[in-house]
């Protein structure tokens, strides 16, 4: 499958896969313990090979029957599918229509199908516009694992929980869940490791106080919980997870990050309707000590852009932020502020080999339409440019502004 900077997911043209399946996959297909595939092509890739090794699976853009027909139009796959996965990811394809159950159903046909499963990560987008699954308790739910040991998953309301946690899953050890509203009047809260509670058009939002005694009876895990409002969304948000935090992602973090430090994390995005200063960003680094890969969307300019001036000995210098090992930088939605703080010598000093994705002009108004000294140390390391609105080409300025861009 081939996936774009913006995470989204592509199938493979149909003479790459001959390729692989007839080339590449018979010289390494004993050694292959877990297969990513495009959902089109998963048929394909799975019978063209057998494969011994094989215990995960990641299937992307599954739509509503594919699960629903695997048995019944391929009863050969039965066996890798049913003794031989014990994790698997299925991202559900965003192009589609859901009726209210069709999520549900999906879930319950995955535990079916695949029956010996032990981590499952069903459907993992935090796109806001993906509707999470609503458990109907006027509809008996027929599903159940005795093996599952580890859960991710998204759900509509935070009572749903209770429909995953009522004993049908009697080894779940690790519950992972994004839960989409919650009120003040929600009857049980039940929540394991980390857990995403939106807000979205509500008159009341609790505050971090009422939230955190929600939790007081958790006696073996600190439940930090961190509430923003956005006026011109009209939505607010709230982060919610126990510490300490074992996931690599943490997503929509705001100027009301509570701080901390989150060895596990390699990627995280950055969002705020007020802007983020130099200062921040010196909290992030700290924060995210082996960061990875950061994603930004914030259009409010900074207040209080930072310069180094040094008139004297004792003048102040601003600290110089370092992302030892940062290997992407996505600065799509954002004010030119921030594309400066990134690019600016005098702010940031990034490592080798980044890729960046960002917008044409904002970049060729932040580095002066690449002849800005102050950028050019910064542009010359990053090893791929993904340009969002337009294809720039190769003019000689390009090249001789990003010397180590690979050719595409």
């Amino acid at each position: 499958m081939r996936c774009s900077s913006n995470d989204d997911i592509y199938p493979m043209r149909k003479k790459t896969i001959n390729r692989f399946c007839l080339q590449i996959l018979p010289q390494i297909h004993h050694k292959i313990q877990w297969l990513n595939i495009e959902a089109s092509s998963m048929k394909r890739i799975l019978l063209s090979n057998e494969y011994p090794n094989l215990y995960g699976l990641g299937l992307y853009n599954v739509k509503k029957h594919t699960i629903e027909r695997l048995f019944t139009d391929e009863p050969s796959l039965a066996h890798i599918l049913k003794t031989q996965i014990s994790t698997l990811i299925l991202k559900i394809s965003q192009k589609q229509f859901f009726f209210e159950d069709s999520k549900l159903n999906m879930f319950s046909c995955v535990l079916n199908v695949f029956t010996n499963l032990r981590c499952l990560n069903f459907d993992p987008c935090y796109c806001m516009e993906v509707e999470p699954i609503t458990f109907n308790y006027q509809v008996n739910q027929n599903f159940s694992s005795t093996i599952l040991r580890e859960l991710h998953m998204n759900v509509k309301a935070i009572d749903h929980c209770l429909c995953i946690l009522d004993g049908r899953f009697s080894q779940l050890e690790k519950f992972y869940v994004n839960i989409d509203m919650i009120s003040r009047y929600t009857s049980t809260v039940i929540i394991s490791k980390q857990s995403t509670i939106c807000f979205l058009n509500q008159i009341h939002l609790p505050s971090n106080e009422e939230i955190s005694h929600t939790f007081s009876t958790f006696k073996y895990n600190r439940v930090i919980s961190c509430v923003d409002y956005f006026p011109k969304q009209d939505n607010g948000r709230c982060h919610i997870y126990s510490h300490p935090y074992t996931m690599k992602h943490y997503k929509n973090i705001t100027n009301n990050f509570p701080s901390g430090l989150f060895k596990c994390v390699r990627e995280i995005s950055l969002f705020d309707e007020r802007p983020f200063e130099h200062e921040f960003f010196i909290r992030i680094v700290q924060a995210f000590p082996y960061l990875t890969k950061l994603s930004l969307n914030n259009k409010e300019p900074q207040q209080y852009k930072q310069c180094q001036k040094i008139e004297d000995e004792n003048s102040q210098k601003y600290s110089i932020i370092k992302y030892p090992y940062l290997t992407e930088l996505i600065l799509f939605n954002v004010h030119n502020d921030y594309i400066e703080q990134f690019l600016d010598e005098t702010k940031t000093r990034l490592p080798n080999n980044v890729i960046f994705c960002v917008k044409y002009e904002p970049l060729r108004c932040v580095t002066h339409n690449f002849t800005r000294n102050t950028t050019r140390a910064n542009c010359a390391k990053l090893k791929d440019l993904f340009i969002y609105d337009r294809d720039i080409g190769y003019s000689q300025q390009i090249v001789t502004y990003f010397p180590y861009l690979k050719a595409r």
